[in-house]
């Protein structure tokens, strides 16, 4: 696991001014085309883990890429970025995960490994 460019990903979705939706709505500001989710963000900060650009100029993340950059496995890149689930294993509705719940979560994770997400609900 790269603690560090967990973090970094982790302080870059807090601090970053576009839309953060982790249901992987497209934003556009400033044109970047990318998904709004964690993944999304992260394809953002690191070009290298991009996937092409479809004929509308938007790009995502290319999973294994992103997976590799961090040092985890496709498994734990699939909980943390592309089916997220609560405490109790029911997956999350992911229109409610905000940026500080994503960061948190990234961070638990290099902490103590776990992928889950906090059901918001019961917080």
């Amino acid at each position: 696991m790269n603690k560090e460019r967990i973090r970094e990903l982790a302080a870059f979705i807090l601090d970053c001014k576009l839309t953060f939706e982790f249901n992987g709505t497209e934003v556009d500001e400033h044109g970047c085309g990318t998904a709004g989710c964690s993944a999304g963000h992260a394809a953002l900060l690191w070009p290298d883990v991009r996937q092409p650009a479809d004929e509308y100029g938007n790009y995502t993340w290319a999973h294994r890429l992103l997976a590799e950059k961090l040092g985890i496995t496709m498994v734990q890149h699939d909980e943390l970025f592309w089916r997220p689930m609560y405490d109790d294993g029911t997956e999350c509705t992911m229109e409610v995960i905000t940026k500080e719940d994503a960061a948190w979560t990234l961070r638990r994770f290099v902490d103590t490994g776990e992928t889950h997400y906090d059901d918001p609900i019961a917080d």
